[in-house]
């Protein structure tokens, strides 16, 4: 579903934001649902919903990105190519934002390229997502990044961005858990299952979290509880067999 009850209002706050929708109201539909698993780690459901949508309307540039992010090989090329196509006439943002691909842990290392275009879209635009990843590719301590993130959750809360959000609660609580400061890294864990109590990655970092604060049973029922509603959660699967071999 789309972030909140008020995306039109949503809409007219956002200047430059990268345009996920096209003509088709289905494939629009299924975009949103891909951009918000996207942003939430849950990169299984994002790339079904993701194809689906451009399925339904291949001029949909910003799920090709994610599908080239999530892809590999001659999938991912096919998707670049896409995403390059369809993004001609498009505002700044959004040609930006297709650029990504031409950059990745080969050929740009040390995140150099993929920083400074995160960090113009940030200067253009004040989309919460494109927030959210300047933060994560920012030079900085751990507690400066907070910072940035404390002022991202404001604008996410105050206005009904709870994917945003939720990924922004989830990067601080392990920044906080860095910190040495758990009981806060546990608070942002926990504010994520509000904001997303249906999803994989909250879930998955709580269980995390309670091996952090020493729980080991308490961990085991939460994986147990991922692989409820998420049976093929490989990492989960992994864990919680490591940790019952460990009893």
């Amino acid at each position: 579903m789309p972030e909140s009850k008020s995306e039109s209002n949503q809409q007219d706050l956002i200047e430059n934001e990268i345009r996920w929708q096209g003509e088709n109201e289905v494939a629009n539909h299924l975009a949103l649902l891909g951009f918000h698993r996207y942003i939430t780690y849950e990169d299984h459901h994002a790339f079904i919903l993701s194809e689906a949508a451009v399925n339904e309307d291949s001029s949909l540039f910003a799920s090709h990105v994610l599908l080239a992010f999530l892809g590999k090989g001659d999938r991912r090329e096919y998707h670049r190519k896409m995403a390059s196509q369809f993004v001609q006439g498009e505002n700044r943002t959004s040609r930006l934002f297709v650029s990504l691909l031409d950059f990745d842990d080969i050929n740009d290392s040390l995140r150099t390229e993929r920083k400074r275009i995160w960090t113009e879209m940030h200067e253009i635009s004040n989309d919460p997502f494109i927030h959210y990843m300047y933060i994560r590719h920012m030079n900085g301590t751990n507690a400066e990044k907070i910072r940035e993130l404390e002022k991202l959750i404001k604008f996410c809360t105050e206005n009904d961005y709870n994917y945003t959000a939720t990924a922004a609660n989830n990067m601080m609580g392990y920044l906080h858990m860095r910190e040495g400061n758990l009981n806060a890294g546990v608070k942002a864990i926990e504010e994520c299952l509000k904001l997303h109590p249906g999803g994989y990655n909250p879930l998955d970092s709580r269980a995390e979290f309670y091996l952090f604060q020493g729980d080991t049973a308490e961990a085991i029922q939460t994986y147990q509880k991922v692989l409820e509603r998420y049976p093929y959660a490989e990492y989960a699967i992994s864990k919680l067999d490591e940790l019952q071999r460990d009893l």
